[in-house]
């Protein structure tokens, strides 16, 4: 069935807020991040025009949703590389709770035939080094394996232009898709968080610095009926990532990111 973006809206803020009672009893801490913090801040709620739930924890706090990742409350589920009954094709460092009782196929990976539920995205947050050319050589190899991943995702049978089918068929020879996601994961967790001062999420791309004292679980922000978790420091974050945060986009660029068919059994 199709639903609208408020309805989509409204199921995953009682998503969050069940995921929320979970990450609270477990003593798991985490933060809403990217446009949902941003919604969080400037709306008090969802950006009106944004269709995805976003939060954040530190690589210590997501190993233990790890472990306790068989306790969630049905219709949720954990999935993450790691995890034996997650797909073997599935192309993020990051990980996703589902919810299980619904369809959700994304077009841009339909071709791998991954089968997913409506999600809450959960970027992990390692550790970065504090040393600026460490940290720039670091950031060439996973941009390296990221260009790589991006080619060993694309859907080889699609028709394109013959000089861009060739670095596909070139990257789809040498690497695989596991290889080339075990290289993005090993090089996200190298620098123990404990050890720097510095975090960054590992995802499609190099993400920024953010100092580590700033991204602390903060206090709790009104999400239209509920209270989530922001940061130690929202304006650090958001203007980061956002610059002038409180300005709204052009009426050109309120448009929703996704492109994925949702279906409620």
């Amino acid at each position: 069935m199709n639903i609208t973006t408020k309805e989509l809206q409204t199921k995953l803020t009682i998503m969050m807020n069940d995921f929320h009672q979970f990450l609270v009893s477990k003593d798991i801490r985490y933060f809403l991040y990217c446009g949902s913090l941003l919604g969080a801040v400037r709306h008090g709620g969802f950006i009106p025009w944004d269709d995805d739930m976003d939060i954040g924890m530190f690589r210590d706090d997501f190993n233990k949703l790890l472990e306790t990742a068989s306790e969630l409350p049905k219709p949720y589920k954990l999935r993450y590389r790691s995890l034996s009954d997650t797909d073997s094709n599935f192309p993020y460092t990051f990980a996703k709770i589902e919810d299980t009782s619904t369809i959700l196929v994304e077009k841009n990976i339909q071709h791998l035939g991954i089968r997913s539920g409506l999600y809450i995205d959960i970027f992990i947050f390692d550790g970065t080094p504090d040393n600026k050319l460490l940290r720039y050589i670091h950031n060439i190899k996973y941009t390296f394996w990221c260009g790589v991943r991006n080619l060993v995702l694309i859907d080889k049978n699609k028709k394109r232009d013959f000089l861009k089918q060739i670095p596909v068929v070139i990257a789809q020879k040498l690497f695989t898709l596991e290889k080339t996601m075990n290289k993005l994961m090993n090089l996200a967790q190298k620098y123990p968080i404990s050890e720097c001062k510095n975090v960054t999420v590992y995802t499609r791309k190099v993400n920024p610095p953010f100092l580590k004292i700033n991204l602390q679980q903060g206090n709790l922000l009104g999400f239209g009926e509920y209270n989530f978790y922001g940061v130690k420091n929202n304006d650090y974050l958001l203007k980061i990532e956002y610059g002038d945060y409180m300005k709204l986009p052009p009426e050109g660029k309120r448009v929703a990111h996704h492109e994925y068919e949702l279906t409620i059994k």
